[in-house]
C-alpha cells in the first residue's frame, strides 16, 4: 500500500529539481511547494497550502499553532522558511484590485520581508493566523531596540546573533514594581538591575542547538504579561582534534570504573543544576584562571587513539606543574576531589546558574564550602587524570549547559570605550 505514495513523492521531488534546473519563475501547483518542503524541511507536515495569485509565494499550514511556513521564488531559485511566534515584526495589508497585497516583515535582516497577493477569501482565512504570530523584536545593542512595546517590553540580545555553545545577554525594560521571570533554551534566567532601568540576565545556547526562544513573564500591578523572542543562532565551527593517550583511558571501562565515572559526572551535573538556586555571588567581569596561552579551545571533537570519544567542553591553558590557578570570579567551592578523568578538580558555584571548574590540578588550595573571590589562588597546574601533559582544563556551565568559557569572559567584560 505504501508503494504508490512513495512513487508520488519521488515524482514531486524530481519535478521540483527539474523546475529548479530550468529556472523556475512561479509555482503552478501546491504539490510543487509540498515537494520543495519535503526536500528542505522534511520535519514539517504541511496540511494546507495556498498559492499567491502571482505564483511567486505560498503560505503553508504546518499543523503547528504558533507557526506558518512560506515558500517563495527568488530569481531562478526557490526556497522555504518557517516563521514562528516572534519571527514576524508586522503584517501590512495594501488592498489591490481583486486581491490583497500583503507584506510580512520579519526580524531577520537576511530575510526582511515576504510579499504575497492573496484573493479575499484566502486573506480572510490567513489574516488572524499571521497577526497572531507578530512578536517582539530582539536585537543586540542597547539603544537599537524595536519601537514595539507590548507584553513585558522589548527583548534585546547581546550579541544580536548568539552562536551555539556560547553565553549571551538578555535585556528587558523594568517597569516600576515589575517581577520578571524568564527562560532561554530550557534554562531559567536570573535578572539583575542594569543601567537605565534595564534588567539584565545571562543565558546560553547548547552547542548542538539550531535555534530557540527567550520567553519572559512579568507581573505589573497584579497584571500578567509575556514576551517571546525567537533566537536565530549564527554559525559556529568547531574543529577536530586527534590525541594519543594511555590506552586505559580509551578502552571501554569495566563495571566498577563505569560506575565511578558516572557518579563523578552526576555529582558535577548536580552542582551545575543547583547553581540556579544559589543567589548571584559573582560581580563584574569573569577573568582568565591563567594568564597563559590557550592550547586547546572549546568545542573540538576529541579523537583519542583513533576513536571519537567526546567533544572538548572546556578551554585548556598552558602551565607548568605548580603554576597558580585562580578563581574566575566570586563564588562558593562545591567540589574538591580527585576524579578519574579530571584528576584533581575544584568546582566553584558563582550563583545565578553559573559554575566554573578547574581540572587536572597537582594541588588543591581550597576546601569545600570556602567562599573565594575573583583572582584568588584555588589550586596549582598539574597533569592528573586523562591528560597528555600538564595544563589547566577550564569549564564554564550555565545550569545544565556546557558552554565556551571564553564567551563568558567576553559577555561579562566592560564595554569598550571609544574616544
Amino acid at each position: 500500500m505504501w508503494v504508490w505514495p512513495a512513487i508520488a513523492i519521488v515524482v514531486i521531488l524530481l519535478a521540483v529539481r527539474v523546475a529548479g534546473a530550468r529556472g523556475i519563475r512561479r509555482f503552478s501547483a501546491a504539490d510543487e511547494v509540498r515537494g520543495l518542503l519535503a526536500v528542505e524541511q522534511p520535519e514539517l507536515s504541511p496540511r494546507e497550502i495556498d498559492l499567491s495569485t502571482d505564483g511567486r509565494t505560498a503560505l503553508v499550514d504546518t499543523g503547528v499553532d504558533d507557526a506558518v511556513a512560506v515558500a517563495f521564488v527568488m530569481g531562478n531559485q526557490v526556497a522555504t522558511r518557517e516563521l514562528r511566534r516572534g519571527d514576524i515584526a508586522a503584517v501590512e495589508e495594501h488592498p489591490a484590485a481583486g486581491a490583497h497585497e500583503v507584506t510580512i516583515r520579519t526580524h531577520d535582516l537576511g530575510f526582511p520581508r515576504v510579499q504575497l497577493l492573496l484573493d479575499p477569501a484566502s486573506w480572510t482565512k490567513w489574516q488572524p493566523r499571521l497577526r497572531g504570530l507578530v512578536g517582539v523584536m530582539f536585537v543586540g545593542l542597547v539603544g537599537t531596540a524595536s519601537a514595539q512595546e507590548h507584553g513585558c517590553g522589548t527583548i534585546e540580545l547581546e550579541p544580536a546573533t548568539p552562536v551555539p555553545g556560547a553565553f549571551f545577554k538578555v535585556r528587558v525594560p523594568s517597569p516600576a514594581g515589575s517581577d520578571l521571570r524568564g527562560e532561554a533554551f530550557g534554562q531559567p534566567l536570573h535578572f539583575e538591575a542594569g543601567p537605565s532601568g534595564v534588567m539584565v540576565a545571562l543565558a546560553g545556547a547548547a552547542i548542538d542547538s539550531t535555534g530557540g526562544a527567550v520567553r519572559i513573564s512579568c507581573q505589573v500591578n497584579n497584571t500578567g504579561a509575556t514576551s517571546t523572542a525567537r533566537v536565530a543562532l549564527g554559525p559556529a565551527r568547531y574543529p577536530t582534534e586527534r590525541l594519543r593517550v594511555d590506552p586505559r583511558f580509551v578502552d571501554a571501562p569495566d563495571s566498577a570504573l563505569a560506575a565511578r565515572t558516572a557518579r563523578e559526572a552526576a555529582r558535577a551535573a548536580a552542582v551545575a543544576r543547583a547553581s540556579h538556586d544559589t543567589p548571584t555571588l559573582w560581580r563584574g567581569a569573569f577573568h582568565r584562571p591563567r594568564p597563559s596561552r590557550v592550547t586547546s579551545g572549546y568545542g573540538r571533537a576529541r579523537v583519542f587513539n583513533g576513536q571519537v570519544q567526546s567533544r572538548h567542553f572546556g578551554t585548556d591553558f598552558a602551565g607548568a606543574v605548580g603554576a597558580p590557578v585562580r578563581s574566575a570570579n566570586r563564588g562558593i567551592v562545591r567540589i574538591v576531589d580527585a576524579f578519574y578523568y579530571g584528576g584533581r578538580v575544584v568546582y566553584v558555584d558563582h550563583g545565578g546558574g553559573i559554575t566554573t571548574a578547574y581540572l587536572h590540578l597537582s594541588r588543591h588550595r581550597v576546601a569545600e564550602g570556602d567562599t573565594v573571590v575573583r583572582g584568588q589562588v584555588i589550586g596549582e597546574v598539574g597533569a592528573s587524570g586523562r591528560v597528555t601533559g600538564p595544563h589547566l582544563h577550564f569549564i564554564a556551565r550555565y545550569g545544565g549547559l556546557n558552554l565556551d568559557p571564553l564567551s563568558l569572559l567576553r559577555v561579562t567584560a566592560p564595554p569598550t570605550r571609544t574616544p
